[in-house]
């Protein structure tokens, strides 16, 4: 091993020296969070998770009635296609039938379990809107009441306007 020069040995203690007094003096200046600063970051988090946990609730029950309303329009929409492709002369017998859907909005059997919506169907005739009004033996308002198996005061209306197309 080759010896040191008197001189690197005194620049190499100093150093060490001084890295260890750094060290010492940074230490004493970086200094942790007090109990007090921690109690009052646990108090803040805690309000704002109580307050997010507060809102999940109605979450949840806006997000299923939006799902609600969703598959609502959705059987309207198929409601529409099927009154489109009735012959004009023969839409009353639509509101002859008893219509039940299922949560997903496909159509099933009225005493089947999976029975969620319920559809009923009137039919008038449409007035046309000038002075003084005129109903029209061309236009009906198909009027469909939906609404949910066993939840009273969820009836949603729709009015659907079906001309005759000639067929």
């Amino acid at each position: 091993m080759a010896a040191r020069s008197p001189s690197s040995a005194n620049s190499y203690a100093s150093a060490a020296s001084l890295s260890w007094r750094g060290r010492i003096a940074g230490a004493a200046s970086a200094r942790g969070f007090s109990l007090v600063e921690v109690v009052i970051a646990l108090g803040v988090i805690s309000f704002a998770l109580l307050a997010l946990l507060a809102i999940v609730p109605l979450s949840l029950k806006t997000y299923q009635e939006a799902s609600e309303r969703t598959i609502q329009v959705a059987i309207v929409d198929q409601i529409s296609a099927r009154a489109q492709k009735t012959p004009f002369s023969q839409l009353s017998t639509l509101t002859s039938q008893n219509l039940v859907y299922d949560r997903a909005g496909d159509e099933v059997a009225p005493a089947s379990p999976e029975a969620f919506f319920s559809v009923k169907l009137s039919m008038d005739g449409t007035a046309i809107p000038s002075s003084p009004p005129v109903v029209s033996s061309n236009l009906v308002t198909l009027k469909v009441e939906l609404s949910t198996i066993g939840k009273p005061g969820s009836t949603r209306t729709f009015n659907l306007h079906v001309a005759n197309a000639g067929h």
